[in-house]
């Protein structure tokens, strides 16, 4: 399981049952649609959370990242119905910031003998060589962006 975690605080103004009523609208529409598995929206009790945390906080279940990049793409055509929900949530928001977890280990993570360690060159890999590419798809707060591919080095030493 993949989880998307959100923490942020809400805009002055906006009423709280308003906001938990408009992003459960929405997230319910993700998952009928199949966009997600599960989620889960909290908010802070009593104060008691880091000083570097907001107030609100929603996490989102994917059965892997097949799924999550299929419910990027249906939020990011802006076409109704998806699209007023959305706007009905993010434009409540403010101080936003993301993560992305993974359930660990996963049911097909091998036990025992690694094949890549710090202390051990990967084979066909010369001393001062790098290898890599990552797939980058930047979201933002207020919408997402378009996709970025960067190519990243890792250096062997």
């Amino acid at each position: 399981m993949d989880v998307y975690y959100a923490w942020f605080n809400l805009k002055e103004d906006v009423p709280d049952l308003q906001f938990a009523e408009a992003a459960r609208a929405y997230l319910e529409r993700l998952k009928e649609e199949g966009q997600l598995v599960a989620y889960r929206i909290t908010r802070c009790k009593l104060g008691l959370a880091p000083p570097n945390l907001r107030e609100w906080h929603i996490t989102l279940d994917f059965l892997g990242l097949n799924q999550l990049d299929q419910a990027f793409l249906a939020v990011s055509e802006r076409a109704d119905p998806i699209e007023s929900f959305h706007q009905a949530v993010n434009s409540k928001v403010r101080d936003i910031f993301f993560a992305l977890y993974r359930d660990f280990p996963t049911r097909i993570a091998s036990r025992g003998r690694r094949s890549f360690r710090a202390d051990k060159q990967p084979r066909g890999v010369e001393a001062g060589g790098s290898i890599g590419v990552v797939q980058v798809t930047a979201v933002g707060a207020s919408h997402p962006l378009p996709r970025a591919q960067a190519t990243v080095s890792f250096p062997i030493t």
